[in-house]
């Protein structure tokens, strides 16, 4: 939890968007989904049973890779 900054967890069903900037045309989208959703795990929702949603897209960016999420509140 990040209470410095005021922010919660979500509690109940979540939704993710990612948006994935890779370095070069090498590699996966799935590989790229598990350490983001880990990471969110007890900052931006308590467990990663609570995703019923995940919409992912895979880009190239060069020069600035980097990953890009979005979490909601479902239903």
């Amino acid at each position: 939890q990040c209470r410095a900054l005021g922010i919660q967890p979500l509690e109940g069903p979540v939704g993710l968007h990612l948006v994935v900037y890779r370095p070069r045309k090498a590699g996966d989208l799935d590989g790229a989904l598990k350490a983001p959703m880990d990471a969110l795990q007890g900052f931006a929702y308590l467990s990663d049973s609570q995703v019923v949603e995940i919409t992912a897209r895979r880009e190239d960016d060069k020069t600035n890779p980097r990953g890009e999420v979005s979490v909601f509140q479902r239903g």
